[in-house]
């Protein structure tokens, strides 16, 4: 049938701005026993996994992400079925020793941009991660290691590419917004209203929830901190980015509206 949506073999799929709350999401839903995921994959960005070897940094990172030899990836790759790619790599993943997830996600920042194809090709439950673009311009700024003072060459150089990048994003974000399939999660409510936030995560993707996946037993990246969630990391900017560059931000991305959280 044509325009039938085709089944991924996953239970889920998350995404997002990068540095929006993706690791955070994927680390909790990492807590349910048997749940698991590579850190970014990248394959839905193909018509087909038989052209994802082509598709960089995205194969090449998998290799090492995933535990899986360049073969071994290459071979999961020459199908036509997102199912039979997945069920692949799950299997062959050093990532997981032994212990094969049977709940299984695929968490890749970049399909944000391109959901409207995504969910219009799969059936798949989809969670996006959203946050402040106050935040990303904190969060993105500590990453510079510039020097305090230079902030404001910083944010010269850094927002003519990043607000094009953001404007494809907000694409996603409204699509994902009016699409039952989706479900937008801003990082600020997963911090300040956390345990109705969390369930709304759960329940959007068919599991049970519980506070216990509050406490982050065994967090896999070293750019997550901390074993729990921490308000820090939704109302820090507030306090920390001068108020000249909040501003700047407000007006030069003011016309993505609905990004900007209601503090």
């Amino acid at each position: 049938m044509v325009g039938q949506k085709r089944d991924t073999g996953l239970d889920f799929i998350i995404c997002g701005l990068e540095h929006s709350g993706t690791t955070l999401a994927s680390d909790l839903f990492r807590q349910v026993r048997g749940c698991d995921s590579g850190f970014e994959c990248g394959v839905l960005l193909c018509k087909t996994p038989r052209d994802f070897p082509a598709k960089q940094p995205f194969f090449q990172n998998m290799i090492k992400g995933w535990k899986l030899s360049e073969q071994a990836l290459k071979a999961a790759c020459d199908t036509d079925s997102v199912a039979e790619f997945y069920e692949a790599i799950y299997r062959q993943a050093g990532l997981f020793q032994q212990k094969h997830p049977e709940i299984r996600f695929d968490k890749t920042p970049r399909y944000i941009i391109d959901l409207a194809t995504i969910t219009e090709m799969f059936e798949t439950p989809i969670i996006a991660m959203i946050k402040d673009p106050r935040a990303i311009a904190w969060s993105d700024f500590r990453r510079s290691k510039r020097e305090a003072n230079d902030i404001e060459a910083w944010y010269a150089e850094w927002m003519p590419s990043k607000k094009g990048y953001m404007e494809l994003a907000y694409q996603g974000y409204l699509h994902a917004w009016q699409n039952k399939q989706c479900l937008v999660i801003r990082l600020e409510d997963l911090c300040l209203n956390t345990r109705h936030t969390l369930e709304q995560m759960f329940e959007h993707v068919g599991l049970q929830p519980s506070l216990e996946y509050l406490n982050i037993r065994d967090s896999r990246y070293p750019h997550t901190h901390g074993k729990s969630i921490s308000i820090s990391t939704a109302v820090q900017h507030l306090a920390l980015l001068p108020q000249s560059i909040q501003e700047r931000v407000r007006k030069d991305f003011g016309h993505m509206d609905r990004w900007f959280y209601a503090f």
